[in-house]
């Protein structure tokens, strides 16, 4: 369990862009997932922006429908570190999607955040790297995942003070952008 757990400020504000792009989600269950990780993503990137970390939210996919319905991503960027929103409303664990592990779209942290049913507060439980994450089997389409695993705020802030170093080469790059562009107009899965 973290040393220590952040308050998250949630303003109405907040709630509103988090509306704005769930609704653009077919399937009602995934439509009110989205609702919740959303608000809860704009109260951290508030957090982190207050720590004068640059957040890179134009490198998030959130705001494609298609991609937030099928993978559950609820993401933000800092100094190119991969950041996915995961929440808790009930119990010792957070459930995480299969299909981030599934489909190699793990992010390099994932953030754990208790928020109530009613979307007033939030907390701020840690974050999670993928691959200290001890899996277990919830059902077919999440992992449940151990609060054990979590490092604190101050620990992930060390981490991304630094910008993280990518190696992708260009033919990678150019595979991807490809590739996402072709799922964006459904010409592939």
């Amino acid at each position: 369990m973290p040393i220590s757990s952040f308050s998250l400020q949630i303003e109405e504000k907040n709630k509103s862009y988090a509306k704005i792009y769930s609704s653009l989600i077919n399937s009602e269950y995934q439509r009110k997932r989205a609702y919740a990780s959303l608000t809860a993503l704009y109260a951290l990137i508030s957090l982190v922006e207050k720590t004068n970390y640059e957040v890179q939210k134009s490198m998030t996919v959130f705001r494609t429908p298609e991609l937030n319905e099928k993978y559950e991503i609820s993401d933000f960027y800092v100094n190119d570190w991969h950041i996915d929103v995961r929440i808790l409303t009930k119990g010792n664990a957070f459930l995480g999607p299969k299909i981030h592990s599934e489909s190699l779209i793990e992010p390099d942290f994932y953030a754990v955040v208790k928020i109530d049913s009613r979307l007033q507060n939030a907390e701020l439980l840690g974050f999670a790297r993928p691959s200290a994450m001890v899996k277990d089997v919830y059902d077919y389409n999440y992992y449940s995942v151990s609060n054990n695993s979590l490092i604190n705020y101050e620990e992930f802030l060390d981490i991304v003070e630094k910008k993280k170093v990518v190696k992708n080469s260009a033919d990678e790059h150019e595979f991807f952008k490809e590739s996402f562009l072709s799922l964006v107009d459904n010409e592939t899965d």
